[in-house]
């Protein structure tokens, strides 16, 4: 099964004069922590990250929100759709965004899409698809495994993707380990705040170990569940400018089928 992503060992320069903090757990510290400018209604940081050996560093481009202020949207191209990340939010009127599922060299989607109400692909079932985006008429969201029950029918919004990164405040195990690359996550944890993010190069299983870590989201907020999105190439992440500032954007390295989109309420 083929997929329209491919690793990239990309880094990220840590912008402007960062304030040092201090957090640990799961094999990871943070060395520092920028508040970026931003769009009302999402905080938006850029973090580094090292492991305690001092080995392997990461940077984290993150948006988190709370869900009483945003809530978060599909928005599907099609498989002729040429716009990138950047143009589609602003045409979409998003705060935030970032690239969305996997998609076959077609640009035919794989899994769960939904967008609108409308059904764009059908769920499908496969190890890396383990997991699914689901917001609901009332606009609340909730991200789980594809094998859980679901209570709601008046799902207006999905997205499938893959694989779940942690789940219960703990890295999931059994993750790749050998391949580093660009990534692209959605996280939340579990009781209203909510996240988009990129990491600059990291395995899978690195990757969960460090939004395993507390902190990420704020001082004393653990993230519940992390879910990987496309990444690789298509690793892309836009925040709207405040008063009339100019947006934030690392672009995707290719053009992708869909994005997840960060609305104001």
């Amino acid at each position: 099964m083929r997929f329209f992503s491919a690793p990239l060992l990309l880094g990220v320069m840590l912008l402007g004069s960062p304030t040092r903090a201090n957090a640990q757990g799961s094999g990871w510290k943070r060395l520092a922590v920028e508040r970026l400018p931003s769009a009302s209604r999402v905080v938006f940081e850029q973090q580094t990250w090292t492991t305690e050996s001092g080995d392997t560093e990461a940077v984290v481009d993150l948006v988190h929100f709370d869900a009483a202020d945003a809530g978060l949207r599909v928005v599907d191209q099609g498989t002729d759709g040429e716009q990138r990340l950047a143009g589609a939010m602003m045409a979409a009127g998003a705060i935030a965004g970032i690239n969305g599922g996997y998609f076959h060299p077609d640009r035919q989607p794989l899994g769960l899409v939904m967008s609108g109400g409308v059904t764009i692909h059908p769920e499908e079932r496969a190890r890396l698809l383990s997991g699914v985006l689901l917001v609901f008429a009332n606009g609340s969201m909730k991200l789980q495994r594809v094998n859980e029950p679901r209570t709601k029918p008046d799902v207006r919004e999905a997205l499938q993707a893959g694989p779940f990164l942690v789940d219960a405040g703990r890295p999931v195990t059994g993750l790749e380990n050998k391949r580093a690359a660009r990534r692209s996550v959605l996280a939340t944890d579990g009781a209203g705040r909510w996240a988009i993010l990129t990491i600059n190069r990291a395995t899978l299983a690195e990757a969960a170990s460090l939004l395993a870590t507390p902190g990420i989201l704020g001082d004393g907020i653990q993230i519940q569940r992390a879910l990987n999105l496309d990444g690789g190439s298509s690793t892309g992440l836009w925040v709207k400018g405040e008063g009339g500032a100019a947006p934030r954007y690392t672009p995707e390295f290719g053009t992708v089928r869909n994005f997840l989109g960060v609305f104001p309420r």
